[in-house]
């Protein structure tokens, strides 16, 4: 685009060009670059920070299509060959600021089941992806690759916790390698619960760690949105009142590990807890997510962060549970957008 300069009598104008370049990059449309602003004085550097956008991620939705139900005892290890699982997902798009991608969700995307390869020493599940609304159909090998698609330099994806009903994941859509124009989807599949199967009454607690369930996600950080670092948790807790809908947990033991620089991590830094909030509507999650501090380091957002959850009861009769989960930090540039998933004690 060759912008040099940015003039405050202009700003509107910019703003509108930049966020047009931003919401380009995420519509499946085409596959050009998004060159970041070089501010020339520090007067111009000044208007360049205030015009970015900071969104908060949406919660997460199927969109267009319905749950796929759990029935008999079909399970994600006995599923046969096509067999299609509808993303529960939250899409966000990173590089002038943070945009929540609504228009993608509404859209719906689903995974169909293609069986199992060895790829790159890596043995696992493979997946077609479609997101009609972005235009994308593409193969997710077990070690996380795809491809070039529908306008994208490369679409990828991979599972990040697999129970026995439950699946989390993530797939992202990148318009370039060394600008980095992102589209992130954080998801939750599975054989859902019906509806009638949910009990009427009655307490349950669903824990994750290690084998139960997990935690996962992505750290974005500065008016950009750059990826930061990623999280992993060793401890997920919920409690469902299932005669009141009443649902309240926590995330907790997170670290953020902040992403390779050079080809070297960082090292790993004590995160947030996360405090849930929420109630259930049949099988269906929702609710919200706040913190009760904020740690050391560079990468903990703020006390009053809060964000949204949206999942649902999974297994023929309720024995797991998966969301996707975001927090935010508005007035320190700094969102958090994962998964977790967890099983009924």
């Amino acid at each position: 685009m060759g912008i040099r300069k940015i003039r405050a009598t202009n700003s509107g104008r910019v703003l509108a060009l930049l966020l047009t370049v931003a919401a380009a990059a995420c519509s499946g449309g085409g596959g050009g670059s998004a060159p970041m602003v070089q501010p020339a004085t520090p007067q111009q550097a000044m208007v360049q920070a205030q015009l970015y956008t900071y969104q908060a991620p949406d919660t997460a939705t199927l969109g267009a299509n319905s749950a796929a139900l759990a029935t008999g005892t079909t399970s994600l290890g006995t599923m046969p060959l096509n067999t299609v699982l509808p993303l529960r997902q939250s899409i966000v798009s990173t590089n002038l600021g943070l945009f929540s991608s609504s228009g993608w969700e509404a859209g719906g995307a689903t995974l169909t089941y293609k069986g199992t390869q060895t790829v790159n020493g890596v043995t696992g599940p493979v997946f077609d992806l479609s997101v009609p609304a972005g235009g994308i159909n593409q193969t997710l090998l077990p070690d996380g690759t795809g491809g070039p698609c529908c306008g994208f330099n490369d679409v990828n994806g991979k599972a990040l916790s697999k129970l026995n009903y439950t699946l989390t994941g993530t797939w992202n859509a990148v318009v370039d390698g060394t600008v980095c124009v992102v589209c992130t989807s954080m998801f939750v599949t599975g054989f859902q619960t019906p509806s009638a199967n949910v009990p009427a009454s009655g307490q349950a607690t669903y824990l994750g760690n290690g084998a139960s369930g997990s935690v996962s996600g992505n750290v974005y950080t500065g008016g950009s949105a750059t990826l930061a670092a990623t999280i992993s948790g060793s401890s997920s807790s919920f409690s469902v009142n299932f005669g009141t809908g009443q649902v309240t947990g926590a995330l907790s033991g997170l670290t953020a590990t902040p992403v390779s620089t050079g080809g070297v991590a960082g090292a790993p830094q004590a995160w947030n807890q996360i405090n849930i909030t929420g109630s259930l509507s049949g099988a269906v999650l929702s609710g919200n997510t706040s913190t009760p501090s904020q740690p050391a380091g560079t990468l903990g957002l703020s006390a009053n962060s809060t964000g949204t959850i949206g999942g649902a009861l999974f297994g023929p009769n309720a024995e797991e549970l998966g969301a996707v989960w975001s927090l935010q930090d508005i007035a320190g540039f700094k969102t958090a957008l994962g998964v977790v998933s967890a099983t009924k004690q």
